[in-house]
């Protein structure tokens, strides 16, 4: 009876193990949902944009002598009753053009009317003032328009803002 309990546990271990193992479709940076990562010839998408997303990763107080760093969440929004749209990168840039994080291994679907989110924590501020998002889109047809915004907020502070994306050229 002890063996047979002694095998119980360790295979209730083992399956534990198994389902715990780091799946692609959930990562650290998305909070707690699962989206729709696909495999998708980007090449078929025709409808292929660009949109910059200013983020505040820090704001000045005072005199520019004293520093509010800010909780930052990228959203990106489909706002289709009908229709989905392809993330296919997102990359963080700092304050000087530097890319500071990529945060897509694939593309990801978003069907119609869902959003995805994307957070950088206050304790992982480093991109600055100028910092920004740039988020890569497309559609296998037009008539398709996300809203891509990032809210920024310092609950402790009262802080809390949004800035919203523009198309790049």
């Amino acid at each position: 009876m002890i063996k047979s309990m002694r095998i119980l546990i360790t295979l209730l271990f083992l399956f534990t193990l198994v389902r715990c193992k780091d799946d692609k479709s959930e990562k650290a940076y998305l909070p707690g949902q699962v989206y729709n990562y696909v495999k998708i010839d980007t090449a078929t998408l025709v409808n292929k944009h660009s949109v910059y997303v200013p983020v505040y990763s820090h704001i000045y107080a005072e005199s520019g002598t004293s520093l509010i760093y800010l909780t930052t969440t990228l959203s990106i929004r489909n706002t289709s009753f009908t229709k989905s749209f392809y993330v296919t990168d997102v990359i963080y840039y700092g304050s000087q053009g530097e890319v500071l994080k990529h945060y897509l291994d694939s593309t990801l679907l978003v069907k119609p009317m869902a959003s995805i989110e994307f957070v950088i924590a206050r304790t992982e501020a480093k991109g600055g003032a100028g910092a920004n998002f740039v988020v890569k889109w497309g559609s296998p047809a037009t008539g398709i328009e996300p809203l891509i915004q990032t809210l920024m907020n310092e609950s402790s502070a009262g802080v809390s803002f949004i800035t919203n994306g523009v198309e790049m050229k």
